[in-house]
């Protein structure tokens, strides 16, 4: 199921991405799990991240797009998914949103059916906004949802 939807005018920047993260892991294992290549890998002691990112693979503004691509690339990987966490691995989603920061800019629209598409994962899911400028008090009175 995709999400046809134009792209989010109140967006200027998304993307979303898989994290796997624990201690112990050897990110080359996690690679030949999912069988795709990381975004990035990261080592801080004996914690290793691990990660793969639709920023520089899906050029739409709307995040459900690329909740689905990234979906798409791990569609038949859930239990790789539960054989990391059984390893005491974390493993979520992480969903960037950056709007133009104005008043109209009110985050992402996600459908019921991306959320249980998500849940079909068992993944977690870690929302990040960000707001260029922040809006002064007066400027939340234009806000359509308060």
């Amino acid at each position: 199921m995709r999400f046809d939807g134009e792209n989010d005018s109140s967006c200027k920047r998304t993307c979303a991405m898989l994290l796997v993260s624990g201690e112990g892991i050897e990110p080359s294992e996690v690679t030949r799990a999912f069988g795709i290549a990381p975004t990035e890998t990261t080592k801080a002691g004996d914690c290793v991240g691990w990660r793969v990112s639709s920023e520089s693979q899906v050029l739409s503004t709307s995040l459900e797009r690329h909740i689905h691509w990234l979906l798409d690339q791990i569609e038949d990987k859930i239990s790789v998914i539960q054989e990391l966490k059984r390893g005491n691995c974390q493993v979520d989603m992480y969903c960037f949103w950056q709007g133009h920061g104005t008043s109209n800019d009110v985050g992402p629209f996600i459908t019921t059916d991306t959320l249980r598409r998500v849940a079909d994962f068992d993944l977690n899911m870690i929302f990040a906004f960000r707001c260029p400028k922040p809006l002064k008090v007066a400027e939340t009175d234009k806000l359509p949802f308060l």
